[in-house]
């Protein structure tokens, strides 16, 4: 269950972070819109993917 509840909240932020970057770039600098999102998808995944690479979801096996 707690890796259950990890993974939601990994999710959570990465899809908080691809809204808000997508929402910056596009509102505020005045970006192309599918510029704006590739820009929030792609950092969204980095930071999921960087969440789930330091062992944050799946800690590593003792051998």
């Amino acid at each position: 269950m707690l890796i259950f509840l990890k993974a939601q909240a990994s999710s959570l932020t990465a899809s908080a972070t691809d809204f808000l970057i997508t929402a910056l770039t596009v509102s505020i600098f005045g970006w192309w819109y599918l510029a704006g999102s590739m820009i929030g998808t792609i950092s969204g995944e980095l930071l999921i993917f960087t969440s789930t690479g330091i062992g944050f979801l799946m800690p590593a096996q003792q051998q």
